[in-house]
């Protein structure tokens, strides 16, 4: 019967192969009759059966196996057809899909791998299927291909057995009240810092509790520190008619800043002694107060290692009501060396209050605010500068360095003694080249007239001038940082200059812009150029009409002349039209030079360029890493209708409330 069977197959499939390849002889074994049948499906496994297994390259799409029988007694009891594979695996954080093996035994068949669930593809994974089916890896493939997810940690699935010696890894997801915040196979979940809470699984970082902030928002694993304490033991010592002055009990790593308020902000033209921010003293005395008017006080506490501010202490008082009666008849009737008699007509006062103190200056300069528009117009800035700054003796400053140098002559830093004491301070000295013109000359002076009507702790302070010997001098303040700009590029980069503390030094100049706009003053040339940074990284605002030398791309002459183009407003480029408005602009500019460390804006466009693409409603994008409040309060600078723009009281404000609230300095702007 299998004798026939066989050859009928073969004349089956002959006329169709046009090929046949005899791959192997098979020779039967013997059994008798007696365990024929049943035993041979049932007990199989205990025959003595000739098993042979051949494998065969295939190189078309399809084939035909048949067998032939030469006449020998011989019983054909299974035949099983099968193809080799590698099987399906997962090897760390990849799974390979079950691959067929190659035509031949030494084909080497590629397949790409697939990174497993909450795991990320960092390179494509590949394995390699041999020919006997089994599989063979590269060692950094399997390592450096996958990463387990932000909030997901990689641990090793001892449930998951495989042919290989490799073993399955898998990402577990981070427990509540944990955090990762890496895309990393060697980091672990880790426990909130103090402070700080996640709420759900997953978490990539943690939020930290109400009342508490991060210092570095960048860093999620930092605690979170919380707002300083109120001012204590806050009280009002001394009030009269015009004048207040307030104490606290002082902390160390603490500042203190006061803001007065009379409906709104108190004038500018009132007094604060020491100063009225970063006050590092128990007490401030307010002055310049109008009398039996009701004035709020709000009293803050800054830390100065964490830049973070408390919540404010009021205090409400009104200045008393001076007396109508005036003193007369007042006169000094005798002078020693050590005694003073002062008479005067007595009246029906109950006493008298006499107050004195030692004269140290007679050039002390002293500031009066006038109620009516009687300004004076100096055509000679000579006589300007003598009223307005006083004249410094050249034997008390030395010049130590020269630090830079410009048309007028040389930048020097030195040292100016106090005439009334043997202390010197550092100065910056700014001279005149021997030989310069007249007009040089008046130019030259025409800063220290404008500089000696300023005070304020955000405007650059003129200690004084020569102008009776050689070289004409003008004396400012020192500061050790030099210029903004150059500041910027040097300490990109560096954790001290996080968002925070880039916030805190745009506040500064935008409180030294709103003073001068009180004074109706238009800087006109407001960059980060011309903001000098002192070793406390407070910002002042300098350079007030005195010539510079700039990049030769930065200004654009117009009959007017020259004008920096990349700071300035479209009204103030087509019509000249400068006021505090176009001031604001430029603070939108000098906003992107300080987040972006001192870029230069607009990069190498030309100057008709950049006043084309304003025109047509082209503003700058947000540099990498600004926070997005600051972008939109650089847009709302950069509004086309000027009346729209802030103003620098309201700039102010905002930025007040970035820095108490340095949340709002996380989001990111995004590219528009």
């Amino acid at each position: 019967m299998i004798d026939k069977l066989l050859f009928i197959l073969i004349c089956l499939i002959y006329p169709i192969v046009h090929s046949v390849k005899e791959v192997d002889i098979i020779a039967g074994n013997r059994f008798t009759s007696n365990n024929y049948g049943s035993q041979i499906s049932s007990h199989a496994n205990n025959l003595t059966v000739n098993v042979k297994t051949r494998g065969v390259s295939i190189n078309k799409d399809g084939f035909y196996i048949a067998f032939r029988d030469q006449g020998a007694c011989i019983s054909l009891l299974y035949v099983k057809i099968f193809y080799r594979l590698c099987q399906d695996i997962s090897v760390g954080l990849i799974h390979f899909p079950e691959t067929p093996t190659g035509s031949h035994l030494t084909d080497i068949v590629e397949r790409y791998g697939i990174c497993t669930m909450n795991s990320k593809t960092i390179q494509q994974p590949i394995g390699f299927c041999k020919g006997n089916g089994e599989w063979t890896f590269q060692e950094t493939s399997l390592h450096d291909s996958c990463n387990c997810q932000q909030g997901y940690e990689q641990l090793i699935d001892n449930n998951y057995k495989n042919n290989s010696l490799l073993s399955r890894a898998i990402c577990k997801v981070c427990p509540i009240g944990t955090y990762k915040s890496t895309a990393s196979n060697f980091d672990r979940c880790q426990l909130c810092p103090l402070n700080s809470h996640a709420y759900d699984k997953g978490s990539t970082l943690c939020i930290c509790n109400d009342g508490f902030f991060r210092l570095n928002s960048s860093i999620y694993s930092t605690p979170c520190i919380g707002s300083p304490s109120q001012p204590e033991n806050v009280t009002i010592d001394e009030i009269d008619q015009s004048s207040v002055r307030i104490s606290w009990k002082q902390l160390n790593d603490h500042v203190y800043h006061i803001e007065c308020i009379h409906f709104v902000p108190c004038e500018s033209f009132i007094i604060y002694e020491p100063r009225r921010t970063f006050i590092n003293e128990s007490s401030v005395k307010i002055s310049g107060l109008d009398d039996h008017t009701n004035y709020k006080i709000k009293l803050y506490a800054e830390q100065i290692s964490t830049h973070l501010f408390s919540k404010s202490v009021d205090l409400s008082f009104t200045t008393k009501t001076p007396i109508s009666q005036q003193i007369h008849d007042v006169r000094i009737q005798r002078i020693t060396f050590d005694t003073i008699v002062i008479t005067w007509l007595s009246d029906d006062f109950v006493q008298y209050q006499i107050r004195y103190w030692p004269l140290i200056d007679a050039n002390k300069k002293m500031l009066i605010t006038l109620s009516t528009n009687n300004f004076t117009l100096y055509e000679d800035p000579t006589k300007a500068v003598r009223d307005f700054a006083r004249e410094l003796d050249p034997n008390l400053i030395v010049i130590e360095s020269v630090i830079g140098g410009g048309e007028f002559g040389d930048v020097c830093r030195g040292t100016l003694r106090t005439s009334s004491t043997t202390k010197e301070i550092p100065v910056a000295i700014k001279t005149l080249k021997q030989g310069a013109t007249e007009k040089t000359r008046l130019d030259f002076l025409s800063e220290a007239s404008i500089m000696g009507q300023f005070d304020n702790e955000n405007v650059i302070y003129l200690e004084g001038v020569v102008t009776k010997h050689h070289p004409i001098m003008i004396v400012t303040e020192y500061m050790e940082n030099g210029s903004l700009d150059a500041y910027l590029r040097t300490n990109e980069g560096k954790q001290c200059l996080d968002a925070s503390q880039l916030t805190r030094m745009l506040c500064g100049i935008a409180s030294g812009m709103k003073y001068l706009s009180e004074m109706k003053y238009v800087h006109r040339d407001l960059a980060a150029r011309n903001i000098l940074v002192n070793k406390d990284l407070i910002c002042k605002v300098a350079d007030f009409g005195l010539s510079r030398e700039t990049d030769a791309d930065d200004g654009y002459t117009t009959k007017g002349g020259k004008i920096p183009i990349r700071w300035t407003a479209i009204e103030a480029i087509d019509y000249r039209k400068f006021t505090s408005a176009s001031d604001v602009w430029s603070f939108g500019v000098l906003c992107w030079e300080v987040v972006s460390f001192g870029e230069r804006p607009y990069w190498n466009w030309s100057n008709q360029d950049v006043i084309k693409t304003i025109k047509n409603s082209f503003r700058l994008p947000p540099p990498m890493n600004c926070p997005d409040v600051i972008y939109r309060l650089m847009l709302a600078c950069w509004n086309e209708h000027y009346l729209e723009r802030p103003k620098f009281d309201d700039i102010v404000q905002m930025l007040i409330q970035y820095i108490q609230l340095p949340n709002l300095l996380v989001p990111l702007a995004k590219q528009r």
